[in-house]
């Protein structure tokens, strides 16, 4: 669990409150339909309220908020009018007590509030509302899921619904269900996406969702959906946009949503008939968890002054600690001149009281400043001993900037989790599959498979290497120290493009890959150029 002292109320809360221009278009999409009563589930300071109360015909108001300062100042804010009820509540309490008339309408900015920010109360509450609608029993799930599956539980048929929601609905796997559920519970399905997130402070990119619950009688199972990517405020007139086929349903992501039909269908056949996966030639997990960088990653230096070089292992903590194709004994001696933290403390298999006395000394200090009390060191037997350290043949960059990388390792290095490591296929030429990772196709599919930040990162997890691929060649074949020269070069001045350029050449003219690297080239430009805009 997160220390939640540690944390802000904001993020506890959850509450990012909506701008003006995105609270006025919701407002009128749901005010289409004429709704004469409102939910707002998570009112904040009544943002969204606001070019309610605004109309001409006002509708009966619902609005939930949790903090009573916030509520207060939404009692205030519209003192004027009888059409606002303001309730102070959690929102869960609220509505599992509520018994009342189903709603007409609803404007909603759910609060972004991590599974680990939850009380154990507010997890069974969230996992008991997914089951309650038919979706799976989950813990960990961040508490817009049930907030959005709750909030439509409560809604009339016909209703219109308007959501801001963080783009980890077409990303993460923990939102197919959701997908799903909106598919099946709407019949009409809009979604807004933005190059830039209108919220700031958010790490988080997020869209608009807009939709209609089906009709009473309505026994199609069809949604008409639309999707539209806007700039700045350009905000669509959505009667004036066509409908295009949904994605995927049982996809597991819907990252290709960017895409045009045509595109997508280029993608698919290239998974089909031009790639192989990944996962058939290596298997990710994640780096090594330490529960405290600062005490177990050491400097040339301290294990010295430790007396501590029997009890290290080298470390790939940083990405700025590697350049090129490989991790080895040149780059290690690179970072300890640069005074880099690359030396990971490793005490497994050594009994206390035969550490060197400047180490147990070391450890004494941690414990007075109680580095040992965080979660992840106090549920271990000896919190100094990290448990599951094994050296990877390579490690595969976790967040990722303007390329994704993945480094061999030539120099029994270990890596901390800005990494996942990685192990090879028995009899695989890993050199191979390094110069093959950095094609237009693995590229294009890393962009697909992966969860974007705002900001431009992309985070690709251990799982999401199953959606990984690679140009289908046979990888039993060697490979020349020059061509893994030039590719290396290429890497450390930077030159992506080029690079990318040069291993689709040479797979397509020596290793027979029959992929178009015209066509990847174009469609990874396409994906890599909304991510970083």
């Amino acid at each position: 669990m997160i220390d939640k002292t540690m944390a802000t109320i904001q993020k506890l809360r959850g509450g990012y409150y909506t701008p003006n221009w995105i609270a006025d278009y919701l407002w009128c999409w749901v005010n289409e339909s004429r709704p004469l009563s409102v939910l707002e589930p998570s009112a904040g300071d009544g943002s969204l309220i606001r070019p309610i109360m605004e109309g001409v015909i006002q509708p009966k108001v619902c609005a939930i908020e949790l903090l009573k300062s916030e509520s207060e100042k939404i009692k205030q804010r519209f003192q004027s009018t009888e059409n606002v009820s303001v309730i102070n509540s959690d929102f869960y309490e609220w509505y599992s007590q509520y018994h009342g008339d189903l709603f007409e309408g609803m404007v909603s900015n759910p609060p972004y509030i991590r599974f680990q920010y939850l009380s154990e109360k507010q997890r069974l509450i969230q996992s008991d509302i997914l089951k309650r609608n038919g979706l799976k029993s989950n813990k960990l799930i961040n508490a817009w899921v049930a907030f959005v599956v709750a909030s439509l539980e409560l809604m009339a048929p016909s209703a219109r619904v308007a959501f801001v929601l963080p783009t980890d609905l077409l990303q993460v796997s923990y939102a197919k269900e959701l997908r799903q559920f909106l598919l099946r519970r709407l019949s009409e399905l809009s979604l807004i996406t933005f190059e830039k997130t209108p919220f700031t402070d958010l790490e988080q990119n997020t869209l608009l969702v807009l939709g209609q619950l089906r009709a009473k009688d309505d026994s199609n199972s069809d949604t008409i959906f639309k999707h539209v990517s806007v700039k700045n405020k350009e905000l669509p007139r959505l009667s004036e946009v066509d409908p295009a086929d949904p994605p995927n349903v049982n996809a597991d992501k819907w990252n290709d949503l960017f895409l045009t039909n045509d595109d997508n269908r280029i993608v698919k056949y290239i998974v089909a008939e031009k790639s192989v996966a990944f996962s058939s030639v290596a298997k990710a997990e994640v780096g090594v968890t330490t529960g405290a960088n600062s005490f177990f990653s050491l400097t040339k230096k301290q294990v010295i002054s430790l007396n501590a070089k029997d009890f290290v292992t080298p470390l790939l903590g940083r990405s700025v600690s590697v350049e090129g194709l490989s991790y080895s004994s040149q780059t290690q001696e690179n970072n300890d001149k640069a005074n880099r933290k690359d030396w990971l403390l490793t005490l497994g298999g050594n009994n206390y009281q035969e550490l060197p006395s400047n180490l147990k000394r070391y450890i004494s200090e941690a414990e007075s400043a109680q580095i040992n009390t965080a979660y992840k060191l106090r549920i271990r037997t000896n919190w100094y001993k990290i448990p599951g350290v094994w050296i990877p043949d390579a490690f595969l960059l976790r967040r990722i900037g303007q390329i994704p990388r993945m480094i061999l390792n030539e120099y029994d290095a270990v890596s901390t989790d800005t990494f996942h490591r990685v192990r090879f296929i028995e009899g695989v030429n890993s050199k191979l599959i390094i110069f093959a990772f950095y094609s237009s196709l693995t590229l294009m599919s890393l962009e697909l498979a992966g969860r974007q930040f705002a900001g431009g990162a992309l985070e690709v997890l251990p799982g999401d290497t199953n959606h990984v691929r690679l140009p289908d060649i046979n990888y039993h074949r060697g490979i020349g120290s020059e061509k893994l020269n030039q590719l290396d070069n290429l890497l450390r001045k930077g030159l992506y493009n080029e690079a990318t350029n040069y291993v689709d050449c040479i797979l397509s003219l020596e290793y027979g890959a029959s992929y178009e690297p015209d066509v990847t080239k174009r469609i990874l430009q396409i994906l890599r150029s909304r991510r970083i805009n």
